[in-house]
């Protein structure tokens, strides 16, 4: 509780704009996608990054994720197929931060 308050957090009319101002800014743009991604441990989250994510549904548009820098999955066994949007945000968040802190 309280996070949001830590980490900066982007929001604008449209995912154009955001993606227009991670390529002014010089950020990298890790696109979480549902698989064929990097495991998050494997991710260099030195530097600035944007983390983009989708909703549960449709995930993120196609467009966003093949301008993005990388991709990252987080590693799931069947049966299982997705996770809610904001767990998948806190492992991701956590994986990042914990590389941070090396």
């Amino acid at each position: 509780m309280g996070s949001i308050l830590r980490l900066p957090v982007a929001r604008a009319a449209s995912i154009d704009a955001v993606m227009n101002d991670i390529a002014r800014t010089e950020t990298i743009a890790v696109a979480a996608v549902p698989r064929d991604g990097w495991d998050p441990d494997a991710v260099d989250w030195s530097g600035r990054i944007a983390l983009l994510l989708g909703g549960e549904g449709p995930g993120l548009p196609a467009h966003v994720i093949g301008a993005a820098n990388q991709r990252v999955s987080i590693p799931m066994e069947a049966p299982v197929e997705s996770l809610n949007v904001a767990s998948s945000a806190a492992i991701i968040i956590y994986a990042a931060r914990r590389a941070r802190s090396r």
